[in-house]
């Protein structure tokens, strides 16, 4: 086996299967077998429009992630918050479980479907509350978009700088020299 891979064609070739494989499953080719992936199908449609769908929130993951009743996976579009660890993630993930643990959503689609993990993407509304929104108005999450999910990139700066303005949430201690 050592003379196999001694030969750099093999180690090519071996390479070259292990790139296509990797690159399959990250671009989603094989999300259907794989089990993170979302069936985001499973979202009741808003009649009128082909962007909504309706579904409830079975449980909050963190500050930007739930999870729907019957398991789909659902990270809020234009917002990152903290992660497990860093200041305000508890701050951030009991936000998200007042606002939507529980509770029947609409949830909208910008371009994409799903992300590379196969959670889908959209943005989270409670009657007439966008959940994204509001998460970075109170300085919970930083605005973050990825093309071609940028139709709210401008609103979202806007409501970023209001609150690092204001120093509200993780834009407390911008600034102070402590």
């Amino acid at each position: 086996m050592r003379n196999l891979f001694a030969n750099k064609s093999w180690k090519s070739i071996l390479w070259g299967a292990v790139s296509v494989v990797v690159f399959a499953v990250a671009s989603g080719e094989f999300s259907e077998y794989m089990p993170w992936s979302s069936d985001v199908q499973d979202i009741k449609p808003v009649e009128g429009d082909s962007q909504a769908g309706r579904a409830r929130v079975d449980y909050v993951v963190d500050g930007d992630t739930v999870v729907l009743e019957g398991g789909v996976k659902i990270r809020l579009l234009g917002i990152d918050t903290p992660e497990r660890g860093e200041p305000y993630y508890d701050v951030a993930t009991d936000r998200l479980k007042e606002l939507v643990a529980g509770k029947d959503v609409i949830l909208k689609r910008d371009v994409s479907e799903t992300d590379r993990y196969g959670r889908g993407l959209r943005h989270i509304y409670v009657g007439d509350t966008w959940v994204n929104e509001i998460m970075i108005s109170e300085g919970l999450a930083r605005m973050v978009t990825y093309p071609p999910d940028v139709a709210h990139k401008t609103h979202f700066r806007a409501l970023q700088r209001e609150a690092l303005e204001n120093k509200r949430g993780l834009w407390q201690n911008i600034g102070n020299k402590e």
